[in-house]
C-alpha cells in the first residue's frame, strides 16, 4: 500500500481552515512588533547622530575649524555647524554653544544639541515625545582667531518640553 500524500494523522475535517485563523490573529500583533523594532531603531540611530555630532562640533569649536557651509567667526557659526551635523531626515535639530568662562585656552566650551524626531509610522510612541538631547564640553585649544561672541542658542518655535528647551544645557 503506498503511503497517503498529505495525510495527517490525528487531524480530522473540523481542523481545515484553522492554520488562516491563528495567522489571522498573529498577523496584527506581529505588525505592531515589527513597526516598533523600526521605529525605535531609527530613534537610536538619531541618538546616536545626535551624540557624535554634537562631539564632532565640540572638536571643531575648539580648534577653530568651521564646518563647511557655515560662516562667521562666531558661536551661531558653530551652532551652524553642529545642526548641519545633527540633523536627520524626519527631524528637526537646534544647537546652543556657549564658552561659560570666556575664550581662553584650557577653559571649556560648551555644545549642546537637541532634534525632534518624528514617528516612522505614527503607531508607537517615542521616549519624551521624540526629544533627543546631548551636551559635550571640550577645552578650548586655539584661542585665534577670537570668536566675535561667546554664546549663541537656537530659539525652538512651539511649545517648551517640560523644563524648557535649554535648562537641561547650562
Amino acid at each position: 500500500m503506498a503511503p497517503l500524500i498529505g495525510w495527517c494523522p490525528g487531524r480530522g475535517s473540523r481542523d481545515r481552515g484553522a492554520a488562516a485563523v491563528e495567522f489571522a490573529l498573529v498577523v496584527p500583533v506581529l505588525f505592531m512588533l515589527i513597526m516598533g523594532i523600526i521605529n525605535y531603531g531609527l530613534w537610536f540611530n538619531d541618538s546616536l547622530s545626535l551624540r557624535q555630532g554634537v562631539r564632532e562640533s565640540a572638536r571643531q569649536a575648539v580648534v577653530r575649524t568651521l564646518a563647511t557651509g557655515c560662516t562667521g567667526t562666531g558661536m551661531a557659526a558653530v551652532a551652524c555647524g553642529t545642526r548641519s551635523q545633527i540633523a536627520t531626515p524626519g527631524t528637526t535639530a537646534y544647537a546652543m554653544v556657549f564658552a561659560p568662562n570666556g575664550w581662553v585656552r584650557g577653559q571649556e566650551v560648551v555644545v549642546c544639541g537637541m532634534v525632534k524626531a518624528t514617528s516612522f509610522t505614527g503607531f508607537v510612541p517615542l521616549p519624551a515625545g521624540g526629544l533627543i538631547q546631548s551636551k559635550t564640553s571640550m577645552s578650548i585649544e586655539n584661542v585665534t582667531p577670537m570668536p566675535t561672541d561667546l554664546s549663541y542658542a537656537d530659539t525652538p518655535p512651539g511649545t517648551p518640553p517640560a523644563g524648557g528647551w535649554w535648562s537641561w544645557c547650562t
